[in-house]
């Protein structure tokens, strides 16, 4: 798997669960422990470089989806 792919599949599966489970930017951002901005960045497939691997934790805590599903396969 390659870098490109997996956020790929990371900023698709995020935009996911937050219209699956009828969130809003706000609610999701909080959720995964991010600002909104950050949120919005993510869902136009833009990953910043400081975010760290909490918000995959706070993912699964969450939504319970383990981070290797996240990265390697779209959720829908």
């Amino acid at each position: 798997m390659n870098y490109k792919k997996e956020t790929q599949f990371f900023c698709e599966n995020i935009k996911y669960l937050r219209k699956k489970h009828s969130l809003s930017l706000t609610s999701m951002a909080k959720k995964m422990g991010v600002s909104k901005k950050t949120l919005e960045s993510i869902e136009q497939g833009v990953i910043p470089e400081r975010m760290t691997c909490r918000v995959l934790f706070n993912i699964s805590k969450n939504f319970g989806i383990e981070p290797p599903e996240m990265l390697s396969e779209f959720l829908e």
